[in-house]
């Protein structure tokens, strides 16, 4: 992520932040699938219209929390906390829904209740 933004003193000639702008339309079309109740996002979402389909309500853990990498980086470039505080409230979430028997985090995750469907963890 480094690449989308450079300071003005490091900026090549021909580069305006292209990538920059591209990766911020891109986390405005995704924003939308954090509207659940929980705050988790849903795991499928049209990015040309920023829908989802109601079947759609189940998640895997790495997928729920490692957006939180990506829009926190997104929120240093653009100066927008929008985006780090809507992953880490998902992630935030992720982690005060640990399995109590392990206390870790489950593999599958409802999106709208928040109830593991799958409590098992592991790694890779």
């Amino acid at each position: 992520t480094g690449c989308l933004y450079l300071q003005s003193s490091d900026r090549l000639d021909w580069y305006s932040n292209e990538l920059l702008i591209l990766a911020q339309e891109l986390a405005d079309r995704m924003l939308p699938a954090f509207d659940t109740p929980t705050g988790l996002p849903i795991p499928k979402i049209n990015l040309r219209h920023s829908t989802f389909g109601i079947k759609d309500n189940e998640t895997c853990t790495a997928c729920a929390g490692t957006l939180f990498l990506e829009f926190a980086a997104l929120t240093r470039y653009t100066g927008n906390s929008t985006y780090e505080s809507r992953a880490r409230a998902a992630l935030d979430y992720l982690y005060k829904q640990r399995v109590p028997s392990s206390d870790l985090p489950g593999s599958v995750i409802n999106v709208n209740n928040g109830k593991w469907v799958r409590k098992d963890s592991s790694v890779g």
